[in-house]
């Protein structure tokens, strides 16, 4: 038996990247059929945003705002993949184009990384005299242990909410299957040993790929401004704040309540949590409002939805302040509501010109 298999990351073929929507979060996903999706496969498929709809198949409800997006997939084509269940993947039910299909979550972390033989792009920002840390690409991985290769695929613990690595096998049976939807980029190895660590290549030619953009905008609504500006107000009251309060003082407030309410929060009935998601997301924005003067924008989170959020003077970058709290307060991670804000304050951002929309958050 050999001792390495391959590894490989996967990329959409055009016209399978679907964009699917939960409560407060959104964003693209891989998507894997049986057939060709809505229309002829030269032609790119522009559907509508997905909404969660039923429970997982497993029988145990996730915050469904907290479920990352990853990897769609058809309900015939799961039963063709895995026709004994996966155990790498946890399937939760949706629509599309009133066909079902599941949203797969990774559930398979991986630790056992010989970093001395991958090559990843790291990020830093520092704050306070510390350097904050992650991951922003991994271009070759190395991992130890020959066990991983009898799954079909998993994510790095040093990269939790990033993609998935498949194993040789699973992308065997997959063309062997017929299906579509993903073209698979060969990206490191499972080793038996260090010592058969195979070296990163040279880095291939970066990718060129536009940084996420607000598909719409519009001028804010007057009852929504007073809606969020109400609610941050209520916030900072009851924290002993108000609009003259240092901002540090009013960050704190946040990053206290966000990890107060963190473990929890997926468990609060959906009135509670709207409060506590008002008031946070106000006081936020009264914060930016304050500080950095950014303006209120009216946003497009899908096709049919709207929500307020806040742009830079030139409209080079804006956030949703309702997302920026769910992904906050849904994070496995301590609240980093602070770092966005010296990050916004500092100009530390993507880069983007006038009125793009570049969105942050």
């Amino acid at each position: 038996m050999s001792n390495r298999e391959r590894l490989f990351r996967a990329w959409s073929e055009e016209g399978y990247c679907i964009p699917v929507f939960s409560p407060g979060n959104g964003g693209s996903s891989l998507a894997i059929a049986d057939q060709v999706i809505g229309r002829s496969s030269s032609e790119p498929w522009e559907p509508e945003p997905l909404m969660w709809h039923c429970e997982p198949e497993s029988g145990v409800r996730p915050d469904l705002s907290t479920f990352p997006v990853s990897i769609s997939c058809s309900k015939d084509a799961f039963s063709r993949l895995w026709p004994s269940g996966s155990k790498e993947f946890l399937p939760l039910s949706i629509a599309v184009e009133d066909a079902h299909w599941y949203m797969l979550r990774c559930t398979q972390d991986v630790d056992a990384i010989d970093l001395d033989n991958s090559d990843i792009a790291w990020s830093e920002f520092s704050e306070d005299g510390r350097t904050n840390r992650w991951v922003s690409e991994v271009y070759w991985v190395s991992v130890v242990g020959m066990n991983f290769a009898a799954v079909d695929a998993f994510k790095l613990n040093i990269s939790p909410w990033g993609r998935c690595y498949f194993t040789e096998r699973f992308v065997n049976r997959y063309r062997a299957l017929g299906l579509r939807g993903l073209y698979f980029e060969h990206c490191g190895y499972i080793v038996e040993k260090p010592e058969d660590s195979v070296p990163p290549p040279a880095r291939p030619v970066p990718r060129v790929e536009q940084a996420p953009r607000w598909p719409k905008w519009d001028e804010a609504p007057e009852e929504e401004i007073a809606r969020f500006t109400q609610a941050g107000d209520m916030f900072r009251q009851t924290k002993g704040l108000s609009a003259t309060s240092e901002p540090s003082a009013v960050l704190a407030a946040l990053a206290a309540e966000v990890e107060a309410h963190r473990p929890g929060y997926g468990k609060l009935k959906p009135k509670v949590r709207k409060e506590l998601l008002s008031g946070l997301a106000g006081a936020f924005g009264l914060l930016l409002r304050h500080q950095v003067h950014w303006n209120w924008v009216d946003l497009q989170v899908t096709s049919r939805a709207w929500d307020l959020g806040l742009e830079s003077p030139n409209g080079s970058h804006a956030l949703c302040l309702n997302q920026v709290m769910v992904r906050q307060l849904t994070s496995p991670e301590p609240s980093t509501i602070v770092l966005l804000f010296n990050m916004i304050a500092a100009g530390n951002l993507p880069d983007g010109q006038p009125g793009d929309h570049v969105a942050i958050g």
